[in-house]
């Protein structure tokens, strides 16, 4: 009884809570991460953010 009590439960908060997005990040920190892992060959991308329909990064 307890067991399915929690269960039922578990989503129940999941569902409720408010998750957001930051609004500012670091840009030279971001600049870094994927430099780093370009030159390790760790990945082949691009990588475009927007906020509000406006470019605010893009690499």
């Amino acid at each position: 009884m307890k067991k399915s009590i929690i269960i039922m439960m578990v989503p129940t908060i999941l569902f409720s809570m408010n998750f957001q997005a930051q609004d500012t990040f670091n840009k030279s920190k971001l600049d870094l991460y994927l430099d780093q892992l370009g030159k390790n060959q760790k990945t082949m991308c691009g990588v475009v953010i927007s906020m509000e329909g406006q470019v605010v990064y893009e690499n």
